[in-house]
């Protein structure tokens, strides 16, 4: 497995990956820093990590984009399986090489706090900063994983990217909206889906029948997605009440991520709501 790490790793500075990713996490992560502990003249060192989490969702599958999708692409995967390494050690390396190039870009935080301490004079909650950095670094870590599988899947690195960006975004939100029912005195579950085809039946109707209501949401139109899917599963094995949260049959708009989840009511608040 180390010799898969070290070769993984490598590979990320051999090419421009490696430095690109390093350059736009300094360059947001500097960014909100400058924006909330300089510019705001608040000592806040937790909430640069917090605003560094959207960001978070984008940069992540960059870094396991390519992972097997390029072994795929070059056909060189068919070495890398009959190498004399076991399956769990060529996905171990793969794994351990892009956490390690994660973790090291959020060094930046403690660096950020040791700047302020510097300029400034001011005292850095530390104990704050570092429970906010390791939160952000097991998000990460978990995403990680769940990316490298999408990598796995297709031989195109783009598409590894965008598939590990649409999942991560909604399954946020979801998570932040499970969490306000849950403070309200609601009992809920959260259900990562992330395939339609197949789709995970035993789940779907393990829940229906506990529940008695799903809620769907998905980043796209609803006509033919997740909601539709979990319908054709429901009506035929256990019918219960279900409620699709996403983009209704209406024209295409194009902007900022956050934006769009806003316009379409795919946050917090709106699916709480539901």
């Amino acid at each position: 497995m180390l010799a898969i790490y070290k070769k993984e790793l490598s590979s990320y500075f051999n090419s421009t990956l490696g430095y690109i990713i390093i350059a736009l996490y300094l360059l947001f992560s500097g960014f909100f820093f400058w924006m909330i502990c300089f510019n705001s003249s608040a000592n806040a060192m937790a909430d640069v990590v917090n605003y560094m989490l959207y960001i978070v969702f984008f940069l992540v599958p960059l870094i396991t984009m390519k992972s097997f999708a390029e072994e795929k692409r070059q056909h060189t995967d068919q070495a890398l399986f009959t190498a004399p390494v076991g399956l769990w050690e060529i996905i171990g390396g793969k794994y351990l090489s892009a956490l390690t190039l994660y973790a090291v870009c959020n060094l930046s935080f403690i660096f950020y706090g040791l700047i302020l301490m510097a300029t400034t004079g001011a005292s850095v909650a530390w104990g704050h900063l570092l429970s906010a950095v390791l939160g952000i670094l097991l998000l990460g870590a978990a995403m990680l994983s769940l990316n490298l599988l999408f990598s796995s899947l297709t031989e195109h690195q783009i598409i590894a990217a965008v598939v590990g960006i649409a999942t991560g975004l909604v399954v946020n939100e979801c998570r932040k909206a499970c969490l306000k029912l849950q403070e309200e005195g609601h009992s809920v579950r959260l259900i990562n889906i992330h395939t339609i085809k197949p789709i995970d039946r035993d789940i779907i109707i393990k829940a229906a029948k506990e529940t008695g209501k799903i809620i769907t949401v998905e980043e796209h139109n609803v006509i033919g997605g997740l909601g539709d899917a979990v319908l054709e599963v429901t009506s035929e094995e256990c019918p219960v009440k279900v409620r699709k949260v996403g983009v209704y049959d209406r024209y295409g708009y194009s902007g900022p991520a956050w934006e769009l989840l806003e316009k379409f009511g795919i946050q917090c608040f709106p699916i709480s709501m539901t």
